[in-house]
């Protein structure tokens, strides 16, 4: 009776806020007082990309984790130079979202730093209690990106397997350089848009050539009109359970 009365909602953004409040699936992401998420992200600024308005939303319910900071150049002096601006850049902007906790692993080098990230798993595995966390966001496995598909199908399986995970945790994937397919949650980021592009703006020593916030502004209304629930603005997650993500199985 209670689907049936929100299904008869004609305005599709209330009909969304109700079915997520009060017919949630296992697919959507629901976040309580007591919910506790890690997002992890690539490279700086990935994490805001694909995560930025959700973390806004509820900063006291997200850490973060950056596994590569991505200090690139051919002069080992020059690359862990840049590599220094971008975690001083990440800092920056996970201070702004007010995220308590936050890592960020130093890599530097000519891309790409699958060694350098191979490098740092001991840092991983000590620092990131994945026990304690209801969902992990992560990039999609097939995201543009080589270090991102790395990541996502090699390096945090490695890190689940190793220090352990709650029986119920999902893993929620996001897309970066390749929009994300198959997405069973969008969330709501308009009442947050201005500060997302603001943290993305923070990014400088990125923004020289690309314009992350707009590209992410762009990402974020077409997942908006994916969404099906007059959203002007959102990020999409496909959420699925840690067996499927280990090992394929639902």
């Amino acid at each position: 009776m209670k689907r049936f009365l929100i299904l008869m909602i004609p305005i599709g953004k209330i009909k969304h806020r109700l079915m997520e409040k009060y017919l949630p699936t296992e697919k959507s992401v629901v976040i309580t007082k007591d919910t506790k998420c890690l997002v992890i992200g690539p490279h700086p600024d990935d994490e805001t990309i694909g995560c930025g308005g959700i973390m806004l939303k509820y900063p006291n319910n997200f850490d973060c984790a950056v596994l590569a900071s991505a200090g690139c150049g051919k002069d080992k002096k020059v690359a862990e130079k840049n590599a220094e601006v971008r975690i001083k850049e990440f800092n920056k902007v996970m201070e702004k979202t007010g995220i308590k906790n936050y890592w960020i692993f130093k890599t530097f080098g000519v891309p790409p730093m699958y060694r350098e990230i191979k490098r740092n798993m001991h840092d991983y595995l000590k620092n990131l209690d994945t026990k304690k966390y209801d969902y992990i966001f992560i990039p999609h496995p097939n995201d543009g990106h080589r270090e991102h598909k790395y990541i996502s199908r090699n390096i945090v399986k490695k890190i689940l397997r190793h220090n352990g995970y709650k029986r119920g945790l999902k893993i929620c994937y996001y897309g970066v350089w390749t929009p994300l397919m198959g997405a069973t949650h969008f969330e709501n980021t308009e009442p947050v848009r201005e500060k997302k592009y603001k943290l993305l703006e923070m990014y400088e020593s990125q923004n020289i050539t690309v314009s992350y916030p707009d590209m992410a502004d762009g990402l974020n209304k077409y997942y908006g009109g994916l969404s099906h629930a007059n959203m002007k603005y959102a990020e999409a997650f496909r959420v699925v359970s840690v067996r499927q993500y280990l090992w394929g199985k639902r």
